[in-house]
C-alpha cells in the first residue's frame, strides 16, 4: 500500500487555522467554537502561543539578537549603581564640609587641621587606641589633639613615619573637667566647672560626686572641655552631651546624677581631624 499523500492546499489550510487559533487566545476560542474546545487550546495550543510569543522577543523586531538585550540591561545597571555610589560620595563630601566647618569656627585662628582615615581600634592595656594613616611626615606629633567636628576623640600617643596611634578620651579611668552649654554651636554656657570620669559599665561618662540638685544642667546639654591638663584648642571641643539626669544613689534628696555620653562611638569612627599649629591653606 504506497503511503497517503497530504494535499498541499490541505496543509496551508491546517497552518491557517492552528495559528488563528492561537491568535483568538482562549476567550476567542469559546466565542467561536464552544467551550469544550477551550480546554484543548489551553493544553495544547496556548504553550505553544506563549513559547513563540517569547522567541519573537528574544529575535527582536529590530534584528539585534537577545545577547545585546541582556547587555543593555547590564550596562543600565551599573549606571544605576554608579549613580548611587556618586551620590553617596557626594553626600560623604557634604558632611565632611559641615563637619570642617564647625571645627574651624570653633578652633578660630592659628591652626590647621590634619585630614586623616583611621585603621581599627584595640585596646591596649586599658587605653583605647585608634590607629591613624598620618603620621610625622603630614606634621603629626605626639600630644596633638584629635577630633571629629566639633568633638574631642583623644590626643596622638605614638607616631611613626606614615602613621600614628591616638589615646581616645573614652579610655578606662579617663577623667577630664568640662562646663555644660546649651545644645547648639556658640549655646550660652552654664555656670561652674565639673569633673567627669570615664565609666566602662556605662559606657559614658559620668558627673563625680554627682551634682547639687538646684545645679542648672538640662538633657541635651554639651559638655564642653574646660581642662587646664589639655592644650588650648582642646578646650574648644566638646566631649559629650548629657544622656540622663537622675537622683544620686548616695544621697537621692540633694544631688543628681549626671551622665554624659560621646557623640559617637569613637572607636569606630572612619575619619578624623588632627588639629595642629598653623594656618589651613
Amino acid at each position: 500500500m504506497s503511503p497517503r499523500r497530504t494535499h498541499p492546499r490541505r496543509s496551508l489550510l491546517i497552518c491557517l487555522a492552528v495559528l488563528l487559533v492561537s491568535t483568538l487566545g482562549p476567550g476567542g476560542v469559546s466565542r467561536f467554537v464552544g467551550a469544550p474546545f477551550v480546554f484543548v487550546y489551553e493544553t495544547l495550543m496556548a504553550p505553544a502561543a506563549r513559547l513563540g510569543q517569547v522567541a519573537l522577543r528574544a529575535a527582536d523586531t529590530s534584528g539585534v539578537g537577545p545577547n545585546h538585550a541582556v547587555e543593555q540591561t547590564l550596562e543600565l545597571d551599573r549606571a544605576v549603581q554608579q549613580n548611587q555610589r556618586l551620590r553617596s560620595e557626594l553626600q560623604q563630601l557634604r558632611e565632611e564640609n559641615a563637619r570642617l566647618r564647625n571645627v574651624r569656627a570653633l578652633l578660630g585662628e592659628g591652626f590647621r587641621l590634619i585630614q586623616a582615615r583611621t585603621a581599627g581600634g584595640s585596646d591596649e592595656g586599658g587605653r583605647n587606641v585608634l590607629r591613624i594613616d598620618r603620621g610625622s611626615g603630614a606634621g603629626v606629633a605626639e600630644r596633638q589633639v584629635v577630633a571629629y567636628g566639633p568633638w574631642l576623640v583623644g590626643r596622638v600617643a605614638s607616631v611613626e613615619p606614615f602613621t600614628a596611634s591616638v589615646e581616645l578620651v573614652d579610655s578606662r579611668g579617663t577623667t577630664l573637667e568640662v562646663r555644660f552649654a546649651e545644645p547648639v554651636l556658640g549655646g550660652v554656657e552654664r555656670p561652674g566647672r565639673h569633673h567627669v570620669t570615664w565609666s566602662e559599665s556605662l559606657g559614658a561618662f559620668e558627673v563625680e560626686g554627682g551634682l547639687p540638685r538646684d545645679t542648672p544642667v538640662r538633657a541635651g546639654d554639651r559638655a564642653l572641655l574646660s581642662d587646664p591638663g589639655w592644650p588650648r584648642e582642646a578646650n574648644a571641643l566638646f566631649v559629650g552631651q548629657v544622656d540622663s539626669i537622675d537622683p544620686f544613689p548616695a544621697d537621692p534628696d540633694l544631688r543628681l546624677r549626671v551622665v554624659v555620653r560621646p557623640a559617637a562611638s569613637l572607636g569606630e569612627l572612619s575619619r578624623v581631624d588632627v588639629v595642629t599649629p598653623g594656618d589651613t591653606p
